[in-house]
């Protein structure tokens, strides 16, 4: 980011908020700047690095809004809604066209705030002579704030989560393409009413995956319409999931969006994971924990006692479950659908023993190791799985996962078997 002048003590220090007007004539709002060098010459020029930008209004203080509105790539396909009707009657030379803006449509809402998905129109016509017009759609999560107005730091973790919710549902990377709000801090007097301006919102996602811009709902895991009716239970445990769930998500999503440089670092990420959903959402102990204990004791009381403390160590997390187990739990959940493209035993095996080479290095697993693309496929199976699970906590049921898994297998299907060698 330029500025006109000289910014006093630049390089030394971290400027919190900088307020400014841009060439346009709006005011700016620059929030987490770091000053990075300056240029002398006539006014001279400064340079920040800047977290967050806000055109439109001043923020001196908390930054904060009362509605947002946010569209993301894939989004348009997804909600699929659309005002346009067309009408083609043979007897006419011209075809009846009409267009009516979608009503907002409400998809989720709690004591804080509602998420609606708002499709806007955009016209553009050709005033000489109207030989020409055009109306394009863009569809926003929009989030509206109930109680009170909302700091950005929790408008983000709400857009973190319709993000990573919408990339479940297209199997892609998500990115914002446009998102801006209103607050009161923008509120001017226009004709002796109050009106709220328009606050472009800006800043960096992490994304380094290449995100596609249009896709059919038919190629996606779930589209909208498929929800609808229930999108209030499903969105409401994807939101209370979110903090059990949330290393889970870090990890799954991580990988869809910034896909890691070397297959094994995938494959880590992902097994890890599918072992952090199992610990977080069962119990995940071989014994009852009294059982255990006096187990343990037991054990105790016949070794020597300059060895208790020593084993005591080593017997911490013996009560846990081992990678195997949790996999074969889970491969059980769903398996109706995942036996239609693995085998249980020989998949189970082939992770475990990847997971310990890469984990360890036992020179042992070495040979069993695959690599390469054949890690690559093992590795996509194991997105599918986290995938299902993330279906079941959404609240399908295994026949509604059964059939969308048959509708997108066919994309999927190069993905689902290791390649022959």
């Amino acid at each position: 980011m330029e500025l006109d002048g000289i910014w006093k003590g630049i390089g030394n220090e971290k400027e919190k908020t900088i307020l400014g007007i841009v060439q346009n004539g709006k005011e700016v709002t620059l929030s987490n700047c770091i000053g990075t060098k300056f240029q002398v010459g006539g006014l001279g020029n400064s340079y920040f690095k800047v977290d967050q930008a806000y055109i439109g209004c001043h923020f001196p203080e908390k930054i904060t809004f009362r509605v947002v509105y946010v569209n993301f790539n894939l989004l348009n396909d997804w909600a699929n809604l659309t005002g346009m009707s067309y009408k083609r009657d043979l007897k006419k030379v011209i075809p009846d066209i009409h267009y009516k803006v979608p009503e907002p449509i409400r998809i989720f809402q709690n004591k804080e705030f509602e998420v609606y998905i708002e499709t806007i129109g955009n016209f553009k016509i050709n005033r000489f002579g109207q030989k020409k017009a055009e109306v394009s759609e863009i569809s926003y999560f929009k989030v509206k704030f109930l109680r009170n107005e909302y700091d950005i730091e929790n408008i983000f973790h709400i857009n973190y989560h319709l993000r990573n919710l919408l990339s479940l549902a297209t199997l892609e990377p998500v990115v914002p393409l446009d998102f801006f709000g209103y607050s009161e801090a923008s509120e001017v007097i226009i004709s002796h009413k109050k009106i709220k301006k328009k606050v472009e919102i800006f800043y960096k996602p992490v994304l380094s995956a290449k995100f596609v811009e249009e896709m059919i709902p038919q190629q996606m895991l779930f589209n909208f319409q498929e929800i609808q009716v229930t999108s209030q239970e499903k969105i409401r445990k994807w939101f209370e999931n979110a903090e059990t769930l949330k290393p889970v998500f870090s990890l799954y999503f991580a990988v869809i969006h910034n896909p890691p440089p070397f297959t094994e670092e995938r494959f880590l990420f992902l097994i890890q994971a599918l072992e952090v959903y199992h610990r977080r959402t069962r119990e995940g102990k071989e014994l009852p924990e009294q059982v255990h204990q006096k187990r343990i004791q037991q054990i105790l009381d016949a070794v020597p006692q300059q060895h208790i403390e020593w084993l005591k160590g080593k017997l911490e997390y013996s009560n846990e479950l081992s990678l195997r187990k949790r996999l074969k739990e889970i491969y059980e959940e769903f398996l109706c659908i995942l036996n239609s493209f693995m085998k249980k035993g020989s998949f189970i095996n082939l992770v475990v023993d990847t997971r310990n080479y890469l984990t360890h290095y036992d020179e042992g697993l070495n040979e069993s190791c695959p690599r390469g693309k054949e890690l690559f496929y093992l590795s996509k199976q194991l997105e599918i799985i986290l995938q299902l699970c993330f279906l079941k906590e959404l609240g399908f049921t295994r026949d509604e996962m059964e059939l969308l898994f048959k509708r997108y297998q066919a994309n999927q299907v190069k993905f689902l078997a290791a390649p022959e060698t």
